[in-house]
Order: structure tokens, then C-alpha cells, then sequence
């Protein structure tokens, strides 16, 4: 799964120019002005560190120009009577790629021209090291250029207002990526990216052929702080940063019980 990831603003002039190289264009953000449902302007126009599912973030996706557009991580798939309906969807932050052609609550999405890209810089997967206890790893690029992941997006009421939603594609890890946790999103080079986007193209086999691990020699990772996922825990550059590895074992408390101590040196 993905739930955590670090996204640049669409303002920043190093994004509009690599998203301009790939799609020969990028227009001007869409925000949901006047929606009082969630209110992401102010951060998308900053770097976000720890960019989470269920709150504010932005995607690409294809009209006749790239067009950057504000969403809410977690996929609306229907109308809702109201904004408070959403917490009993479906989990609907992540979409398997094994999954999103068959099952009802996909693929009229993804062969139905509402797929879009997820630009980020980074993103995190927890390591699970016992019960209610993991650690966090951070995932990029060597050089900590944008990576584009491939993600559906949809627009429905949710009560009396527009909301505009998506969602984040995962598939099979690479080699970094597996040592940790058993899915990663599906990023996209340049080309596929384009295929992805684009409206006229909704072949199955195509679009299946697209989501693959992405080449593990063209990603490393690092650990980061444990609190990535407090609230506590401030969206800021240190999220990021490299965290030494904690000195301590994990042992068995109680064979019967199955708790855990953490013993520390």
C-alpha cells in the first residue's frame, strides 16, 4: 500500500518543466474554490513531506492540455447523501493493478478514461518488526527527481458539493522495495505515462502492460523517523531525513500472550 508520500507544489517551476517535457504541456492548477469539504489550496502550494491519504493532494491528468488538479486521496467511487459517508467506503487510498480491470468498484474508471498521474518525489512504506510496531522506510529516486505514479481519479456530489477524489495504483515491488513491504506504487517512465494519460487509449492489455515494478536500480530508500504517522509529527524536511536505526531487540513478553517487549541497550 501507499498512504504516505512527499509531494512537490505545482507551482514549483522544476515540476511544471518536467511534467512539460513529458506531456508537451502543463495548464494551470484546478482547486475546488467555495468547497468547504476539505480545504487543500494553502498546502498544495508548498512542498508537502508527508502528503497522507484521506487529506488534500494533486493530480495530472489529460484533457487537451496536462491539466494539474486538486483531489482528496481517497477515490469517491459514487454520489454520497454526505462528506461524512466517505468513512464507510471501501478502502479506497490504494488500487491493485491486479485488481482494477475486474472488479466493479475499478474498472469503469480505468477503461473509462478517468485514469490520472500522481506526481511525488518520495514515498514511505512501513516495515512491520512486531505487533503495532514498525518501522518507517522512505523510497526515491537517486537524484530525488519527480516520479509519476499512475492513479484513477472521479468527480460526484457528496452532499450539496462537487468533490474531485483519486486514488494511488500499487503493484508488485522491486528488490528495494520488497525487503519491506509487499506492494509499491506503480510508477511510470515517460512513455507510459503518456500512454496511461492518454483518453483514447482504453485497451485492457495496453493499460495492464504499464504497471510493473519500477526498476530497482532507478530507486534506493532509507529509513526515517517512527512518528512519520503522528499527527504530532510536523510536515517538514526532517520527515525525510535519514533516522539512525534504534538500538534494541524485540523479544517475546509472553509465548501465550503474544505481546512483544522492545529491550534497549
Amino acid at each position: 500500500m501507499c498512504t504516505v508520500m512527499t509531494q512537490p507544489s505545482p507551482g514549483a517551476k522544476e515540476v511544471a518543466e518536467s511534467i512539460k517535457e513529458v506531456f508537451g504541456s502543463f495548464g494551470q492548477l484546478e482547486t475546488q474554490p467555495g468547497n468547504d469539504l476539505y480545504k487543500a489550496a494553502p498546502d498544495l502550494l508548498r512542498t508537502r513531506y508527508k502528503a497522507a491519504a484521506w487529506g488534500p493532494a494533486w493530480a495530472v491528468r489529460q484533457d487537451n492540455d496536462a491539466i494539474p488538479f486538486e483531489a482528496h486521496w481517497q477515490l469517491i467511487p459514487w454520489p454520497l447523501d454526505d462528506w461524512s459517508a466517505k468513512n464507510k467506503l471501501p478502502a479506497s487510498y490504494n488500487a491493485r493493478d491486479d485488481k482494477i480491470f475486474d472488479s466493479n468498484m475499478w474498472k469503469k474508471f480505468v477503461l473509462g478514461g478517468k485514469r490520472c498521474v500522481v506526481p511525488m518525489l518520495g514515498f514511505f512504506e512501513p516495515e512491520k518488526v512486531a505487533p503495532k510496531v514498525n518501522r518507517y522506510h522512505s523510497f526515491a529516486r537517486p537524484d530525488r527527481s519527480l516520479m509519476l505514479c499512475a492513479g484513477l481519479w472521479n468527480r460526484c456530489q457528496c452532499g450539496d458539493q462537487e468533490v474531485v477524489s483519486m486514488t494511488v495504483v500499487t503493484t508488485e515491488p522491486n528488490a528495494t522495495v520488497s525487503k519491506f513491504h509487499n506492494r509499491m506504487p506503480a510508477l511510470l517512465n515517460s512513455e507510459d505515462a503518456r500512454v496511461w494519460l492518454d483518453p483514447e487509449n482504453n485497451d485492457r492489455d495496453i493499460l495492464s502492460n504499464l504497471l510493473k515494478p519500477y526498476p530497482d536500480s532507478e530507486m534506493e530508500s532509507w529509513r526515517v523517523t517512527d512518528e512519520l504517522r503522528s499527527s504530532k509529527t510536523h510536515d517538514t524536511p526532517e520527515v525525510i531525513a535519514p533516522h539512525a536505526e534504534p538500538n534494541f531487540e524485540i523479544e517475546k513478553a509472553d509465548p501465550d500472550d503474544g505481546e512483544f517487549l522492545l529491550n534497549f541497550d
